[in-house]
């Protein structure tokens, strides 16, 4: 089955209903070409305990439009990566420990 924009927006939003007494602007989505490094280095995401999630798309076009899919409901999002090798859209859950704003980059 294909990782369209479609289907990553729908798999991250089903992630997010699943977690207790969340709402979509608790949320932080961005793209990269290194989902751990990223969540868990940059953003500072508790890789055990935290809620998050990622999905590789079938091309960085796909991944800017899921991006875009989720970042029009209201959740917190960085600026766009234009990278080709961005293929990884990431979400997680903030809280008092995550960074929203990670250095620049992948």
């Amino acid at each position: 089955m294909k990782n369209t924009r479609t289907r990553i927006a729908q798999a991250i939003l089903n992630k997010i209903v699943k977690e207790k007494d969340y709402v979509v602007q608790d949320f932080f989505v961005g793209l990269t070409d290194n989902p751990q490094k990223r969540l868990f280095l940059e953003h500072k995401v508790d890789k055990d305990d935290g809620v998050y999630v990622y999905m590789k798309a079938d091309s960085a076009q796909e991944a800017q439009k899921a991006y875009k899919e989720l970042f029009t409901l209201d959740m917190n999002g960085a600026p766009v990566s234009t990278s080709k090798d961005s293929k990884y859209v990431y979400c997680y859950h903030i809280n008092g420990q995550t960074e929203e704003c990670p250095p620049t980059g992948t």
